[in-house]
């Protein structure tokens, strides 16, 4: 068993026993010159002694705790970290997932809802692309789910593993649970009573279901995106962790990511003529990772500690507002590209590989913007709320629009009106009773020891 006192003597052999003992020796020439005004109190040496003084009350702890092993002190050193990426808000990214959940519901409404598309005029002319919605999502996937990682990187292996899946369990798994459930009591439960439930049950549970035409769409529609966020989530986890990815490179990443990404589309358009075919292939990861992968070069780029400053341009501008608005300008061209080819879309090798690209930069746009924010930014408590339970918002309302259809016999309007409300209800009574108790158990048995 080694002594006591082996941490101090193996670690850092090179400082001295007068700063061991809490004594801080400044040479008596250095106190000469400093008396001078030649040296400075905030100079170099003065700052680089009180650094090993810091590191000695550290070791000091170390030698009464008989000698804590390094990884723990370093453990010790990420709490403070860990902490503040707990704490760290960006109250407009909030907003932008409120209006991506709402844009899908629109386009839902508009669709399923039984409303004469000629009654709503040039208002479901654009709501049927509220599917644009789901783009803006993997966007801030893509920052959110690498800010974390990147929050728990300085931890040994096995807790930044441990930390990011099990709070990422239990971010997504038990609403999506309990809404596949709701579903199967609700609307349709033939998925798993005929020939093939037992690869529809397991597919789900396992959230490989979009890999498979007759799994994708088959339990609660809109889950799809779920099976692609879960290899978001491994794809962020491993370049993290690897060290593959810094804040230098987030431009060259991007690119790289575009190429491969239409070069992906471009290849299903093709090899797979057959419509329904070509779109399956062309919402699999492959062909949504620039989305994402935009959003992780934003988190990475902003890991470097002189890029999260609020540059002002001028007195009524900033560079977010400016990099919002731009973002805004580039969504109404894509738009209106979209408005002019929605008939033939699928047909055009140059909208299929290109158009969810030109989305992608612009909800980018739009999130860089909008994590340079000031983090005090005032905005509505109900409008922050509807971003809190917009995960709750995407899984229910398809589920209840479908049951709404099926059990009563409403009229467009209100079965529209029932479908937000009846939505809303449940995506915050699940939040109150099953996403935040979840979380907060992840995060308490994720806990660093102390």
């Amino acid at each position: 068993m080694r002594p006591p006192g082996h941490f101090a003597t193996e670690v850092v052999p090179f400082l001295s026993l007068e700063l061991l003992a809490g004594k801080l020796v400044v040479p008596h020439h250095y106190r000469q010159r400093q008396a001078s005004g030649l040296i400075g109190v905030s100079s170099p040496l003065i700052r680089t002694v009180k650094f090993l003084i810091r590191w000695r009350r550290a070791l000091q702890l170390a030698l009464d705790a008989n000698a804590l092993p390094l990884p723990t002190l370093a453990m010790q050193a990420t709490k403070p970290m860990i902490a503040r990426a707990e704490s760290e808000k960006f109250p407009a990214i909030d907003v932008l997932r409120a209006l991506a959940a709402l844009a899908v519901v629109a386009c839902h409404c508009t669709g399923l809802g039984r409303w004469p598309p000629e009654s709503l005029g040039w208002i479901a002319q654009w709501t049927q692309y509220g599917w644009l919605g789901v783009d803006l999502f993997f966007v801030i996937s893509g920052f959110v789910i690498t800010n974390s990682a990147l929050k728990l990187s300085n931890l040994p292996w096995r807790d930044y593993a441990r930390i990011f899946w099990v709070r990422r369990a239990a971010r997504i798994l038990p609403l999506y649970y309990f809404t596949l459930l709701a579903f199967l009591l609700l609307v349709d439960h033939g998925a798993v009573t005929g020939d093939n439930a037992l690869k529809q049950i397991v597919t789900h549970a396992l959230l490989i279901h979009q890999w498979w035409p007759e799994t994708a769409g088959s339990i609660n529609g809109v889950t799809w995106t779920l099976g692609i966020e879960i290899l978001f989530y491994l794809l962020a986890w491993l370049l993290v962790g690897m060290r593959t990815i810094s804040p230098g490179r987030s431009a060259a990443v991007i690119l790289f990511t575009i190429i491969v990404t239409i070069a992906y589309r471009l290849v299903v358009f093709a090899l797979v003529p057959e419509l329904p075919q070509r779109v399956f292939f062309a919402n699999q990861v492959f062909g949504v990772l620039d989305g994402f992968m935009m959003g992780t070069a934003i988190a990475v780029w902003r890991s470097d500690p002189k890029n999260v400053s609020i540059v002002q341009v001028n007195h009524f501008f900033s560079l977010p507002t400016l990099l919002i608005l731009s973002g805004v300008a580039t969504l109404i061209l894509a738009l209106a590209i979209l408005n002019a080819n929605a008939v033939a879309f699928w047909e055009q090798p140059v909208i299929v590989g290109g158009f969810r690209t030109l989305v992608g930069v612009a909800f980018a746009l739009v999130v860089l913007g909008a994590v340079q924010l000031p983090h005090t930014l005032r905005i509505p408590r109900p409008l922050r709320f509807l971003g809190d339970i917009s995960y709750g918002i995407y899984l229910w309302h398809y589920l209840l629009l479908l049951w709404l259809q099926k059990s009563f016999d409403l009229a467009a309007a209100p079965l529209v009106l029932m479908t937000l409300l009846t939505t809303l209800s449940a995506a915050s009574v699940t939040f109150f009773l099953v996403e935040a108790p979840a979380q907060r158990l992840a995060k308490k048995i994720t806990s660093l020891p102390n």
